[in-house]
């Protein structure tokens, strides 16, 4: 199994500016990836979605498990602590 988050954000978003540390410490913290996109920068396609920022989803294999927008980096912590073995011991 591949776990990958997947961030999207804005650069003028000021929850983005303090959700992006906190989720690229606990990708770095479980060992897994993390896919970051800037909302200005994708197609309206791509728009469609996404339904504010920041927007976190987490894929298992490239298919979407779980996803949180705004201020839920609690809510991604408690997932990853009960699917995924945590990878280093500085926690």
């Amino acid at each position: 199994m591949v776990y990958v988050l997947e961030y999207v954000g804005a650069t003028w978003c000021s929850t983005c500016k303090v959700i992006k540390p906190a989720a690229e410490e606990l990708c770095r913290r479980y060992a897994i990836a993390i896919k970051e996109y800037d909302i200005d920068e994708l197609t309206e396609e791509e728009k469609e979605t996404i339904t504010k920022v920041p927007t976190l989803t987490v894929k298992q294999d490239g298919v979407p498990v779980v996803s949180w927008n705004v201020n839920q980096v609690k809510s991604l912590t408690e997932w990853l602590q009960v699917n995924i073995s945590l990878q280093t011991d500085d926690f």
